[in-house]
């Protein structure tokens, strides 16, 4: 069956949309669940790939309140001082003469933070599992983690972990007890390097299917974003193009810059065939079939 392809591309100027950190992308103001008979959206044949990292990772220092108990050097006073948590979410002149006095630095030891993500995008508040590692291979069993910064892997901060350490049956590794408080909120999870990737749906994807959704995503950053002097072959590869027969990469254009996700529902809203998309799923089922 040939299925015949409609370019549909209308500009949206309302108010921005508000963000969401779970949606795969945002519902635009004027579009309604049901599409108008005979014409499919690209929203309804593929999916916004969205990105959030696995873990956020620090470095830090790790108080080892067994040794400090174990110790005939310092004073009652100095003890008392160094186990108080106190001490160490407190004023910060006070935690880093603490850190800075060589009589205390044997008593610290130095521990890699990972705050484990789930599958979705973790939103502000929530409380993450958190892993802590001896980076020297000692114990970290009795330990008290100092507050250390976490970030993600492209460097923003995404909060503190800080609090008792419960050590593993190897001791070297174990868990924070009471988590992370994420701080961070990530409100791009579908943007990644200035561009949204999309991923056409199993059974629509191919890739002449690919190349003629890419074709017109291309003729929509034409007619809108990019000025005809300026638009030739190789600029349409570099703002639209394939990454595999199901995959296409777009260029955030620079007017949408800091609103990426009205520019995604409006991407989404492209239409793309002339025909009612369950009519072209089945007849690629149909051909595979053959």
């Amino acid at each position: 069956m040939s299925v015949r392809l409609l370019a549909v591309f209308t500009l949206i100027t309302a108010a921005a949309l508000p963000l969401s950190a779970h949606a795969a992308y945002p519902e635009s103001p004027t579009h309604t669940a049901t599409s108008s008979p005979g014409r499919c959206e690209l929203r309804q044949v593929a999916d916004l790939i969205t990105y959030h990292p696995e873990s956020i990772n620090g470095c830090g220092l790790l108080l080892d309140l067994a040794a400090v108990d174990r110790s005939e050097t310092l004073s009652l006073s100095e003890k008392r001082t160094l186990a108080n948590p106190f001490a160490w979410v407190g004023d910060s002149d006070q935690r880093e003469k603490l850190l800075e006095d060589k009589k205390y630095q044997p008593f610290f030891k130095l521990v890699r933070v990972q705050a484990t993500l789930g599958k979705q995008p973790a939103t502000r508040g929530e409380i993450l599992p958190c892993r802590i590692t001896s980076l020297s291979g000692q114990s970290i069993a009795g330990g008290y983690l100092i507050a250390t910064t976490l970030l993600t892997p492209e460097g923003v901060k995404a909060g503190r972990a800080a609090g008792f350490v419960e050590a593993e049956s190897d001791a070297a590794t174990g868990t924070l007890v009471n988590g992370m408080r994420l701080e961070a909120l990530f409100q791009h999870p579908i943007v990644r390097n200035g561009r949204v990737l999309i991923r056409l749906k199993k059974q629509y994807a191919g890739v002449v299917e690919t190349t003629t959704v890419r074709d017109l995503i291309q003729g929509m950053y034409r007619d809108c974003f990019i000025p005809t002097d300026q638009w030739n072959e190789e600029a349409a590869l570099e703002y639209v193009k394939t990454v595999d027969a199901s995959r296409i990469s777009v260029e955030i254009p620079e007017v949408y810059a800091a609103d990426p996700y009205t520019f995604a529902a409006q991407l989404m809203e492209l239409g793309v065939y002339d025909v009612g998309y369950e009519e072209v799923a089945s007849a690629k089922a149909a051909a595979a079939v053959k």
